[in-house]
């Protein structure tokens, strides 16, 4: 009877820990899959997050959106993507997931170890409280994250040096980046919703490609260009969650 019961409550731990389909290890550290986020709006975000990790710090933030958990646990899922996309260098396990699950209105800050130096448990879920629950009760998902990624940024900075790149060469074309960016925005949109050129973060549009050469979003592995993709962290499950 007692090894009965010990299997039983075995095969109940064991479809509590299943869940969705982990997606696919992205190309860009900006994934939104529930699509709640502008095209042009995302591409600066991707942009700023890229140019931090590869220019200023070894600090590696990524953002991830689903729609819904599909029962899964919260703390569960983001820690099985985040160990799987390896967020972070596998050295300093320095990476930082911030992932949104819109339909459940549930967001979770997770954590590499080293990341844990400056973002803590404590100061995680004040920054949910503080930025993203206001901003995505609005709906404004694009406002909380930016403010977000600002936040940890300043608090990361100094921490990690960043890691020198091979390829310096994508530095020199951080001007034209702002300027082809800014010639979209400046122009006149199309399509349903006023979106002019798509979902880029999924299907390599055009945007994205001249935004990014050699990198392109969605699928496997690393992109090429001036980001290196990411290095093979992992978490030791720290971090925060909040619902909105």
């Amino acid at each position: 009877m007692r090894k009965f019961l010990l299997m039983f409550f075995y095969c109940l731990y064991a479809l509590s820990l299943y869940g969705a389909e982990i997606p696919a290890r992205g190309r860009s550290l900006v994934n939104d899959f529930a699509q709640v986020i502008p095209d042009e709006q995302e591409a600066l975000l991707e942009s700023k997050l890229r140019i931090w990790d590869t220019d200023s710090s070894s600090v590696q933030i990524a953002i991830i959106t689903e729609n819904t958990l599909d029962g899964e646990d919260l703390w569960n899922r983001a820690h099985t993507i985040f160990n799987e996309w390896g967020i972070g260098q596998r050295e300093k396990n320095n990476g930082v997931l911030i992932y949104v699950v819109v339909k459940d209105r549930k967001v979770r800050i997770h954590t590499g170890r080293g990341s844990e130096q400056f973002l803590g448990d404590i100061r995680s879920s004040r920054l949910i409280d503080e930025i993203l629950k206001p901003a995505f009760r609005k709906g404004a998902y694009y406002t909380g994250l930016n403010e977000l990624t600002d936040r940890i940024i300043s608090l990361s900075r100094g921490e990690y040096e960043a890691e020198k790149k091979k390829d310096d060469g994508y530095k020199f074309i951080i001007p034209l980046i702002v300027i082809v960016l800014a010639f979209f925005l400046s122009a006149g949109r199309g399509g349903p919703g006023g979106r002019s050129l798509g979902r880029f973060g999924r299907r390599g549009g055009f945007l994205g490609g001249m935004l990014f050469p050699g990198g392109g979003f969605g699928g496997g592995g690393s992109s090429g260009g001036g980001w290196g993709g990411f290095g093979g962290g992992s978490s030791g499950g720290g971090g925060s969650s909040g619902s909105w």
